[in-house]
């Protein structure tokens, strides 16, 4: 599991935990470092945790990563000071030789950052996701989980657990998780947090979003709390730590269990008319507050009303997950009663941890009802399937065409951006918070991107009026639930209750243009581009100047090209000076050769990649340029490599080993 592909998908929660597998380790590491009394001893922590900390870099989730790391400088600064030192000194060595080992991959991550739409967004998309308060509570109950859209749960019986911790004099460690996770609990919040609010606008910290991340990390430590509790509980009888308090903190636990749904049941029924204004205040506040707002007012009220909705339901005492609370939490203070009055039995602590699993494997899936489990954020149920007859006609129809396909369907694509990995299929729409920006940008009003804020809603007027960002995009299939009316497309074909339609005025892959104009501003480029004037075939819109082209400007010129997955390459001859297109976005990486002597690509119309091209006959190659990564993989190599050799020439000596 901790070795599985590092993109996985969109699945925020798979991701966060391929890094949390290794956080024990590396707690673990840290304070075998700090009681490190000889230098030789060291190396062989350090490299370990060197290898951990790459392998939560390439986890999935660089964003969690960065996390886990700031959770182990601060587990570190809170050790004893005679062993503060070394664990610091370590945990900076190590950090710097795992981001080493993790090179290829977290280079390759940042440079497209630079780029995507995490780059000049606004506090909204840093704040997206922030953890509302009352969510604090699905921590006892778990069918408040699925409702706030949080993975906030580590079982009712650990639950009683850290409250041994919390009402008993605690020992270091035991104050430095409950530190950590308080501290992250209160990352978690995001908006609902003022400090969290303004260092965020203050300092524009808007490349690090969805706040309710910070919550794994509040999660493991109240885990590691529960461990501590369970050590309390499970000590030999003489040995045991007595609390006058701890078992009226287990009834209390037991009480708000059973009674927390009904009194909230209760608020809930008698003011629902007011429960229901506010809701719709908030949400009109929520799209109000929206410079781009990219669903109708309608959207906000639905979710306001489905909210109130799932919380009538989750605090209903009909509700499974209800009375499976109740009687877990039922269990868990008759077992640890009758634990700390009792001599410790194999057969007690193996019915406990039995229980503890129940609950976990019975809360975090389905098995008790319809719906997600309390682990779980993502799709409810399986992704529907395309039909294959569908899959297999557009991958005939693009093979003809060439192009993209683009969708033009309400609800969920039945061929949804992600399915090229599967099928193929080239998809101009995607999802992900890693759009590059310029795409994102020339298409999003289409409703074909979201880069997890929501796609905007689909608009034939919309697409009517921007028609030609279809053609310039090199959009040559759509795909729709319905009949269009759009110029220029010719219905190819019907499958289900699917329409094929062919876009004839699509552009080629790789095309040249006599006339271009220069507009330097983004905004004006942006709406130029969107008014209904431009015209692709005619024109290429720059953002630098390009020497006049001809007074009369003829239509694009097509240009025969050979393509393979990392070059592009054609032979034209040019009756003026013209701006050579190739349909793809603009990246860094991808650089150009005309006639075999570099060149400079340019961005054109807005989201493209282009080269000025004197007249004349040339030849023209695009290619993507990944020298970089290949240094870094050397880099990388080098690094496994040494540390390989350097722990080997330790194990030959062997003394620092049998130390360690």
């Amino acid at each position: 599991y901790s070795f599985s592909s590092a993109y996985g998908g969109c699945f925020y929660t798979t991701g966060t935990l391929r890094v949390l597998t290794w956080l024990p380790l590396c707690l673990l590491l840290l304070e075998l470092a700090g009681e490190a009394t000889r230098k030789k001893k060291i190396v062989p922590i350090a490299s370990f945790l060197a290898v951990f900390i790459s392998f939560m870099w390439t986890a999935g989730f660089p964003q969690a990563a960065l996390y886990a790391s700031f959770y182990l400088a601060l587990y570190a600064l809170l050790m004893p000071a005679s062993a503060r030192g070394r664990a610091v000194g370590v945990l900076i060595g190590a950090g710097a030789a795992g981001m080493l080992l993790a090179a290829p991959q977290l280079v390759a991550t940042f440079e497209l950052a630079g780029v995507s739409t995490r780059t000049g967004q606004g506090p909204d998309f840093a704040l997206w996701g922030s953890l509302f308060p009352p969510a604090y509570a699905a921590i006892l109950f778990p069918s408040l989980n699925p409702v706030f859209s949080v993975s906030f749960y580590i079982g009712i019986l650990p639950v009683f657990l850290v409250a041994a911790v919390l009402t008993s004099g605690k020992h270091r460690r035991e104050k430095v998780f409950l530190g950590l996770a308080l501290l992250f609990g209160l990352l978690a919040m995001g908006k609902y947090n003022f400090f969290y609010a303004f260092l965020v606008e203050k300092f524009s910290l808007t490349a690090l979003r969805n706040p309710s991340k910070f919550l794994f990390f509040c999660t493991a430590s109240l885990a590691l709390l529960a461990g501590f509790g369970w050590d309390r509980c499970f000590k030999e009888k003489g040995e045991r730590e007595v609390s006058p308090h701890r078992q009226r903190a287990w009834v209390f636990l037991f009480g708000a269990a059973v009674f927390f749904p009904l009194a909230a049941s209760l608020v809930f029924t008698w003011g629902h008319p007011f429960w229901a204004a506010a809701g719709r205040q908030i949400a009109q506040n929520a799209f109000s507050g929206k410079a781009d707002p990219l669903k109708e007012v309608q959207f906000y009220y639905d979710k306001a009303d489905l909210l109130l909705k799932l919380l009538g339901e989750a605090f209903s005492y009909r509700h499974p997950r209800n009375i499976a609370t109740f009687v877990f939490a039922g269990f868990s203070l008759g077992a640890l009663v009758f634990a700390v009055r009792n001599s410790r039995t194999r057969f007690l602590k193996e019915a406990i941890l039995s229980l503890v699993i129940l609950d976990l494997y019975l809360f975090g899936t389905s098995a008790l009802g319809p719906g997600a489990g309390a682990g779980f954020i993502g799709n409810a149920g399986p992704m529907p399937v395309a039909d294959g007859s569908l899959i297999r006609r557009v991958q005939e129809l693009q093979a003809e065409n060439g192009g993209v396909l683009a969708e033009y369907v309400s609800g969920v694509n039945p061929l949804e951006p992600s399915s090229n990995m599967f099928s193929g299929i080239r998809h101009a729409g995607a999802y992900s918070p890693l759009l590059i920006q310029r795409y994102y940008e020339l298409i999003k009003d289409l409703g074909l991107a979201d880069c997890s804020l929501g796609k905007r809603t689909l608009s034939e007027e919309t697409w009517t009026k921007q028609r030609k960002i279809l053609d310039a995009a090199g959009i040559t299939l759509i795909l729709s639930d319905r009949k269009l009316g759009l110029p220029n497309l010719e219905l190819t074909d019907r499958v289900s209750r699917y329409f094929i339609y062919k876009n004839i005025a699509a552009l080629p892959e790789l095309y040249a243009v006599y006339s271009w104009k220069e507009i330097p501003g983004k905004k004006e480029r942006l709406d130029y581009l969107k008014s209904g004037i431009f015209d692709p075939a005619r024109e290429a819109v720059v953002e630098e100047a390009l020497p006049a082209g001809p007074e009369t400007p003829s239509g694009f010129l097509p240009i025969p090209a050979r393509r393979t997955d990392r070059t592009i390459d054609g032979e034209v001859r040019l009756d003026h000076d013209a701006v050579v297109v190739f349909i793809n976005t603009f990246y860094p990486r991808w650089k150009v050769r005309v006639d075999g002597v570099p060149g400079k690509v340019i961005p054109v119309n807005h989201a493209l990649c282009g080269v000025f091209v004197p007249e004349g006959e040339h030849k023209i190659q695009f290619y993507y340029d990944d020298t970089l990564h290949r240094m870094m993989g050397k880099i990388s190599l080098g690094g496994w490599v040494a540390l390989l050799l350097l722990n080997l020439f330790l194990l030959e000596k062997r003394k620092p080993w049998h130390a360690f």
